[in-house]
Parts: structure tokens; sequence; C-alpha cells
């Protein structure tokens, strides 16, 4: 190392070469003492520092002990001011357009790969794995605590996260945006060119402080789709399950504003498709498609008796019953308007599923022909109140007339089958509060291509935000009030009346009989009064 001289050089500044040259101890010296500071000396106009270096390739080195296992011993930079916090600083000369650090991976620096941190004057602070001409570009590498926690790879791929020896709990990415103004939000996006070749779309990922998540595909209607699969098929899985958590009520909304909306499930071939509902982690019931190519069918599963069972079946040519003659269509207090059908109702009428058919005696007959003389004509209350004078007639009778007709025979009309009477307490049922989906602004940006000066970046012109859905329907409580009503079965009916009417036909053949036969007997009788006498 060339000794710094200069004409009139005091001896405190020769030790210092011979203490560089390694010549002499390090020794404590008060250099503001000294005649003269090293800074006002190293100022001076007509000082040239020039170290020549052991590499001749290069024009000059700032050498010393930089790398000794012991930190004390190494050259080191530190402020002259006490107790004050050292900053190194680095300036462009003049109207340079740049400040710049440079690391070398090679003694040689005219090829070789180079790590570079720059202030680029009115853009950017850029940090930057370059290299030199047949250098190679390597990837940035993060560590901390002596392992390697992130990479961003000369593609630009970032990895996070790395194998270590021990647990340190999960792997996380955090943006954060704290804020206590306004309604701050946090948008992760992954910026492409769109799919019509103009401009740009992302896919981003927004957290509301109001505690909305928004995934979000940027692209034109007609090509935007969100997807979930694995690297070896198109199958979209959530392992271990698809949640979405709220306290109070959660809604997943397929919502198009030109078009039809859609929930698509693609299962393997005569493999089913389910869709589940779960209260508390329990599930209650269940729907699902068996995705048979030939007879297909939807079946329907809910709690009865406590146990999840299968209610409804869906298939082919008929919508019928999971199980035989074990639910109801309809309720005493949720009936249907009308049925339509084009032929009549199939009832069970087996032997091998009834009793022995017994004849009804004569107090049932009796009560029979009686029942048939309440037929009438009557109108429908709500139909009055509806339609008024326009409400059509129907054919029948009261069921509470045909149970004091019954019990004028001294019969017990609730043990036939005909007539029915069901009560129910009153029901109180919470109706949520309906909004609409809530809207997801995305933000407007302006992509800057990459420069000389900088690299390509997304500036926002207009931050993203989350609009609230509106409420469609506010909160309510439904009362359905306790009730009771009689029913008709029409057909039991209609047979019970039948046979008193055979009966009274019966007996009216009888009499006519008697008549016909008194008649016959009154014809001769005449007929000889009337013959010739001898």
């Amino acid at each position: 190392m060339e000794d710094i001289f200069y004409p009139g050089m005091p001896d405190w500044l020769n030790a210092l070469n011979q203490l560089a040259k390694g010549q002499l101890q390090p020794i404590q010296i008060d250099w503001n003492a000294a005649p003269g500071s090293v800074k006002a000396i190293l100022n001076k106009p007509d000082l040239t520092l020039k170290v020549d270096s052991r590499n001749p390739v290069l024009s000059g080195v700032i050498g010393g002990d930089m790398s000794n296992g012991v930190h004390d011993a190494r050259v080191l930079f530190r402020t002259t001011a006490a107790n004050a916090a050292t900053t190194l600083g680095v300036v462009p000369n003049g109207a340079g357009p740049a400040a710049s650090i440079n690391f070398y991976a090679e003694d040689h620096p005219a090829n070789c790969s180079v790590a570079q941190v720059s202030m680029i004057a009115g853009d950017c602070m850029r940090l930057s794995s370059a290299m030199i001409g047949t250098g190679t570009y390597l990837p940035m590498k993060f560590y901390t605590a002596g392992f390697e926690s992130m990479v961003i790879g000369v593609a630009g791929n970032i990895s996070i996260g790395s194998n270590r020896s021990q647990d340190n709990g999960p792997r996380s990415f955090d943006v954060q945006n704290l804020s206590t103004v306004g309604t701050p939000s946090v948008v992760l996006r992954w910026v492409t060119s769109a799919a019509s070749g103009s401009g740009t779309a992302a896919f981003e990922v927004t957290k509301t402080k109001a505690g909305a998540v928004v995934l979000a595909n940027t692209e034109a209607a007609n090509s935007a789709t969100l997807q979930i699969k694995t690297v070896a098929s198109n199958a979209v899985l959530f392992t271990g399950g698809f949640q979405v958590n709220s306290a109070v009520s959660n809604t997943i909304v397929s919502h198009s504003d030109s078009g039809y909306a859609a929930l698509g499930l693609d299962a393997a071939a005569g493999t089913p498709s389910y869709l589940f509902s779960y209260g508390a982690g329990v599930e209650h019931a269940r729907a699902w498609f068996d995705n048979n190519a030939t007879l297909g069918a939807f079946n329907i599963s809910v709690k009865r008796a406590g146990q999840l069972k299968n209610i409804l079946v869906v298939q082919g040519d008929y919508v019928y019953p999971a199980e035989d003659n074990t639910i109801g269509l309809g309720s005493f207090n949720r009936r249907w308007t009308n049925v339509y059908a084009a032929t009549g109702a199939i009832q069970t009428s087996d032997a091998e599923h009834k009793t022995a058919v017994i004849p009804l005696d004569e107090r049932e007959i009796s009560a029979a022909m009686d029942l048939a003389k309440e037929i009438g004509k009557y109108q429908f209350l709500d139909a009055v109140a509806e339609k008024g004078e326009q409400a059509r007639y129907h054919i029948g009778m009261t069921v509470q007339r045909a149970i004091a007709v019954m019990e004028a025979h001294g019969l017990d009309p609730l043990t036939y089958g005909f007539i029915c009477h069901d009560e129910w307490g009153e029901v109180v049922i919470e109706h949520p509060e309906i909004k609409a989906p809530d809207i997801h602004h995305p933000a407007v940006t302006m992509h800057h291509a990459a420069s000389d000066a900088c690299e390509a970046y997304d500036e926002v012109i207009v931050e993203g935000f989350m609009e609230s859905g509106a409420v469609q329907q506010g909160a309510f409580q439904e009362v359905r009030p306790a009730g009771s009503i009689y029913s008709f079965r029409p057909d039991q009916l209609n047979l019970f009346i039948m046979r008193g009417q055979a009966a009274a036909l019966l007996e009216d053949r009888k009499v006519i009989a008697q008549i016909h036969a008194q008649l016959e007997t009154a014809l001769e009788r005449i007929d000889a009064l009337e013959a010739p006498t001898a």
C-alpha cells in the first residue's frame, strides 16, 4: 500500500501510513488535537487519495482487515460524534442522476454478479441483482435467525419461508393498513396483460376495515373466472372444507348483471356431487346428485326424529319419498292451493295391508243417509274477501255439521278416517336482515413501463374501496299464532255416503217391489170382478 503523502505532512500522519502497513501497533490518537483535523486534511483541494491495489486490474482499493473473526479487530467506520449514530453517505457528483453502492461477487469486477443499492433522483430507491460483462444474474435471498426466509428469483418469483430445524410457528406474509381514518383497506394485486390484449387486468384480494374479504378478477366479464384446482387436474378441491365464517350469517352469492348466474359442481362420472348444511359442526341436511349418466337422481336429506334421513328423490319420470309411507305432502297448516294431475291419486288397497272388511251397522248407514242430505253449496271466505260476488261455489258440507250428524246417531266422529282435526301451538320465527352483496370497486391504476432509471410499476390513481350492499329486507320477527283446523278425506267421506245411498236405494227397491206386488194383486181382483159370469 502506497503512503498517503503531501508536502509538510506531520509526523502523526506518517505514523498512520506505517500503521496501515502493519509496521506499528494501533494506538489512541486525539485527531482533533493534531495540527489540522483529518477532515480538514482530506478536504484540501490539492490532496489526492489514491492507494494502489494488489490487484493490478483495479485502479485502486482501500485495504484493511475487514474479515477478522473478532469483529472488534476489523476495519470499521464510526462517527466521531460522542454517543451518536453512524451514517455512511454516498452522493452523486453535481447533476449526476443517482447514488449507488455496488457489491461484487468476484475479485475481478469486470465479469461478475453485482448487488446494487441505488437512489435514483426523482424516481425511486432501487435494490438490484445485476451483473457485469459475462456475469450471471442471481436471486435475492433474505435471511433471519440464520435461516433463509424469503427468495426473489431471477424471473421475479417470490418464495417465503424455509425448512427450519426448529418450529418457529407458521410462515406469514402480512400487508398492514392500521389507519383509523376513513375506511382503510389492504389489497394484494397480481397484474397481467388483459385477456383482450389491451391494457392490464388484475386478480385482487382485498381486506376491508369493515371486515369483508373480497376476491376480485378485474378481467372483462366474459373471461373473468376464479378457479381452485390441483396441479394434476382441473378438479376444484377444498381440502378439509370450504368455510365462510361470520358470527351472524354467511352468504355465498353468484351474481350477474346481464346473464345467468350459476353454481357448478363437477365430479367424476358416476360419483356424487354434494351440498351440506352444518350447525355448530353437526351435519343437519344435505342435497346430492348421483351423476348417473343413464338414470340420474337428485336427493334431499334432513333430520327426522334426530336422525339424518333421505327424504325426497327426483329420478327419471318420478318424484318420490326415499322411504315408503313415511312422510306427507303438505301439512295441516301448510297446504297446497291446488293439486293438478292428469289422472287421479292411487291409494294402497291391498288385502295384505288391511284388516277384514266388515259391513256398516244400522247406525252408520243411517248416519250416511243423513250426511247425504247435508250436501249443499258454499263459498270460501278468503275467496269472497278477494273476489266478492265473483267467488265461485263449491259443493260439500262442513266438518262440524258432519260431526253433529254422526254424534246424533251415537257415533264417535274422530274414530272415522274421513274426519280430521289438527292443532298447533304458536311459532315464532326470527328472520335476519337480508343485504345485497357488498360491491368491490377496484383501484384505478396507471402502468409505468420499465426504464433505465427504474423497473416497471403500477401507480394507483384512485384507491379501491368497498361499497356496502343495500338492505333488501330488514330483520323481523314472524309470529304464527296457535290454531286448529277440521278437514275431510273426501274420498272416504264420499264412500261412506255412497254406502248409505246404496242402503237407501235397496230400501226403495223393496218398497217398490211391495207396491208392485200389491198392484198385481189388485189387478187380478179387478180382472176377476170384470170377468162375465156363467
